[in-house]
């Protein structure tokens, strides 16, 4: 059975069931899916990396959750992430497909930005296509405007980050 490394330093954090880092997210700036009325449980204080919050949201190990998935997807674009550490963590904890995944679709919504230039080359292609549906659909890590008004082209997608805190 793997051991995960991550997880287990997690919970000497304090980071003991898979909504601890979905408030984590909401504590570091990841806003955008916060529920209106959401009220913490407790303080967090969990000295988690980033790459390493990022990677607990998207671990195996967690009951399915798209939504989670979607908050993971928002904090893997986080600034000061490092590609080369988050890559590594992926693939430490089994997450790296799901992290492929949602970098492809950063680099297809921001093809210009380097962080999805640099993240896709430290993770291997996936072997096995995820089974469809198990993953939110690419759209949903974006913002995106309303119907093209005249004048207006096409949608206008913005990847969806943490607000600076």
């Amino acid at each position: 059975m793997h051991q995960s490394v991550l997880l287990h330093s997690a919970r000497t954090q304090g980071l003991r069931e898979a909504d601890d880092f979905t408030q984590l997210a909401f504590q570091r700036g990841c806003r955008y899916y916060m529920p209106p009325d959401w009220k913490p449980a407790r303080q967090l204080t969990a000295s988690l990396s980033p790459e390493g919050l990022a990677i607990a949201l998207l671990h195996p190990c967690l009951p399915y959750n798209p939504q989670r998935i979607r908050i993971a997807a928002a904090m893997v674009s986080a600034p000061d992430l490092k590609p080369q550490h988050l890559a590594h963590l992926a693939l430490q904890e089994r997450a790296a497909d799901v992290l492929r995944f949602i970098a492809e679709a950063g680099h297809r919504c921001e093809p210009d930005h380097s962080f999805w230039s640099e993240l896709l080359p430290y993770l291997p292609e996936i072997r096995t296509p995820l089974p469809l549906g198990v993953m939110p659909h690419p759209s949903r890590f974006t913002a995106m405007t309303g119907r093209p008004g005249p004048g207006q082209r096409e949608l206008k997608q913005t990847w969806i980050r943490p607000v600076t805190v």
